[in-house]
């Protein structure tokens, strides 16, 4: 017999995407015992939705959409059962997911599956995708989803032709993830020092190596939607910079070091922050929405070069920050 399993999710801003999650959950072969949501925004009419096939359990973080480690703790502590599945509210997945993924678990510690962000509406085409992902799966073929096997060397690449999507690493993004409650108690969960989304995933993974566990990849693909993250990017930007510094703290290297190399050749941060730890050499000023110099740069502004806020406005006009866990 199946344990029961319990399920966890976040609503940040894409509420309207919790009654396809439900609705992909329902036509699930293995039901979940409980669907826990956490809502980072006000409270609406979908914090009252319900299911006739499992419990849904509504808590809520006081209009702080940036405390996502702290829902992720909250979400998962509420929990009733010993196997636990996070699903990204953006994801679409395949009838068999939870089957393939408790039973990973009877010898593994945490489970995930091959994920692929994707810019397409999957809201839209959620049905037809499901459908796609669960042929994939089992090996079968149609004329949009030919046979694929899990493992092969081209299979990312067939899989982003189709899709138009992009196939994410394990220890840079969990949209779906498996994991028990004993093991993630022996973490101590996630970091709630850390700020929005920037590297929270990645630290976690860290903690969960730290703590012995193991880790397998499901023969299963899921795809989420990327969707624009609302609010100043300016602040995103800074929660990015103080979590790789806490992560450099705790762990000893960057996990983003290409990242932070765009940004010191574009003049927001110190060329040398290998050596010198990071340094902003320009500063936004997140109140007035723009960039100011710090002192290291006043010097250079006297000189007629180009200004620090004006470098930081080119960078991140073509930043890309999602609302999803990465």
């Amino acid at each position: 017999m199946r344990k029961a399993i319990s399920t966890v999710t976040l609503i940040r801003s894409d509420k309207d995407k919790l009654s396809q999650l439900v609705k992909q959950l329902e036509q699930c072969s293995v039901l979940p015992e409980e669907l826990v949501v956490v809502w980072l925004i006000s409270p609406n009419a979908l914090s009252l939705l319900k299911s006739k096939h499992f419990n849904i359990v509504h808590k809520f973080i006081a209009n702080d959409e940036l405390a996502v480690a702290k829902a992720l703790n909250r979400g998962i502590n509420a929990t009733t059962h010993t196997d636990i599945a996070y699903i990204d509210v953006n994801s679409v997945f395949p009838t068999d997911l939870f089957q393939y993924g408790q039973d990973a678990l009877l010898n593994h510690n945490v489970a995930y599956t091959h994920d692929i962000s994707s810019h397409i509406n999957v809201g839209d085409e959620a049905a037809t995708l499901r459908t796609h992902l669960s042929l994939i799966t089992t090996g079968e073929s149609t004329a949009h989803a030919p046979k694929l096997k899990v493992g092969a060397e081209p299979v990312f690449n067939k899989i982003k032709d189709i899709y138009y999507g992009k196939p994410n690493d394990h220890r840079h993004r969990f949209a779906v993830f498996f994991i028990s409650k004993a093991d993630f108690e022996k973490t101590r969960g996630f970091d709630e020092a850390f700020t929005g989304v920037e590297l929270i995933i990645e630290d976690f993974i860290a903690k969960c190596y730290q703590s012995g566990l193991s880790f397998v990849s499901l023969p299963i693909f899921t795809i989420t939607a990327l969707s624009p993250v609302a609010g100043n990017k300016q602040v995103h930007f800074f929660n990015m910079v103080m979590n790789t510094k806490r992560f450099y703290h705790k762990w000893g290297h960057y996990p983003n070091k290409a990242l932070l190399k765009r940004y010191a050749e574009a003049g927001i941060i110190n060329k040398c922050f290998e050596d010198e730890g990071i340094l902003f050499t320009c500063q936004p000023d997140i109140t007035m929405n723009k960039s100011v110099p710090n002192q290291r740069e006043k010097h250079s502004l006297n000189k007629g070069s180009t200004r620090p806020h004006e470098k930081f406005a080119s960078v991140m006009s073509n930043a890309r920050f999602h609302e999803n866990i990465s």
